[in-house]
């Protein structure tokens, strides 16, 4: 697999860190719309029954 493996770690990686800077300066801004801009509007949610948490 020699470097073209290695060279698509480092893209994942670099992607990965933009994603973090991003969510990270959007959450310092503390302007809810930047943020929340960055979020589906709908969430299709899937919570396996829990024993320990009836509630959910």
């Amino acid at each position: 697999m020699g470097s073209s493996a290695i060279s698509g770690n480092e893209t994942v990686t670099e992607q990965t860190r933009a994603v973090v800077q991003d969510f990270l300066a959007r959450t310092a801004s503390r302007d809810p719309e930047h943020i929340a801009a960055v979020y589906a509007e709908q969430v299709d949610w899937q919570v396996a029954p829990n024993p320990a948490a009836p509630w959910i």
